[in-house]
């Protein structure tokens, strides 16, 4: 059960994701690495699940609060393109590098990644990140103002059972047919496990749940990876096509693909166990 202390914990878990976010944002103005680009949308998707909660405890605040959301979530897409050709230069090498001629693909695909780094890198050191730094003050005197532990403790079982049941929504339309199913329940479950996260903060009977979460996630996040690289391979230019193995390549990535999305299908309903509803 909460304490006075959690709340101090849970505010001060806010102010270390903004100090993370800060660095984080820092460095990519000067060089996007994976690393950096990476840290700052994993901090940005965890201080939207701490808006979601302060939203329950504060629905005064909710319409500013949902403007601060859609600030971060702004803010996060500008590093969706870095992220994903990062992903998609990672995995080739890792995976396909060994069985196909990808050489002519990834110079192809370095070129391009300098250029949208550099939009990024642009982007970035023209934003105001001032903004972002009153959005984290108002959270903090949000979580601090907080004065009923059992309010606390309410809000935070309420907002992860309603964050669980839209993704058991999302899970019944899985459709082995239809990709786009697969990254709307990548994205809920996202969404459940950094609420979930918030929660062990304070009760770490949690654990065991977040690392069978995580188990689970690794399919749905090559899935996406494999989903991206596939599009972007099939979608570059026939004479560059020429210039690798793009058959070979095309027939690892749907081979890879069907082995994991039928496995997902398969264990599905292993999600059931990661939570039981509270409220």
């Amino acid at each position: 059960m909460p304490t006075p202390d959690n709340i101090e914990f849970i505010t001060r878990y806010t102010e270390d994701l903004f100090d993370a976010l800060t660095e984080n944002f820092n460095k990519c103005k000067d060089e996007a690495n994976i690393t950096s680009v990476h840290d700052c949308r994993v901090s940005l998707r965890r201080l939207m699940a701490l808006i979601d909660v302060l939203s329950c405890l504060h629905p005064d605040e909710k319409k500013t609060l949902a403007t601060s959301k859609k600030a971060l979530k702004k803010l996060q897409k500008r590093f969706s393109p870095v992220r994903d050709i990062h992903v998609s230069e990672k995995y080739i090498i890792d995976n396909i590098a060994s069985l196909c001629d990808s050489k002519s693909y990834l110079e192809w695909l370095a070129s391009e990644a300098d250029i949208i780094e550099e939009k990024l890198i642009n982007d970035l050191n023209q934003a105001k990140f001032s903004k972002y730094s009153l959005i984290r003050d108002k959270m903090i005197r949000l979580f601090l103002g907080i004065t009923s532990e059992a309010a606390l403790t309410k809000t935070l079982y309420a907002t992860l059972d309603d964050v669980f049941l839209e993704a058991i929504e999302r899970l019944e339309k899985l459709d082995l047919n239809n990709i786009e199913t697969f990254h709307s329940v990548r994205i809920s479950l996202k969404r459940f496990r950094y609420t979930l996260e918030i929660v062990n903060l304070i009760d770490s009977a949690y654990k065991s749940s977040l690392d069978d979460l995580k188990r689970l996630q690794d399919y749905l996040g090559e899935i996406q990876d494999l989903t991206v690289l596939k599009n972007a391979l099939m979608n570059c230019s026939p004479a560059l096509k020429h210039e690798f193995e793009y058959d070979c390549m095309l027939g690892i990535m749907n081979e890879r693909l069907s082995f994991l999305t039928n496995r997902f299908y398969t264990q599905r309903y292993e999600v059931l166990k990661l939570w039981e509803i509270k409220i």
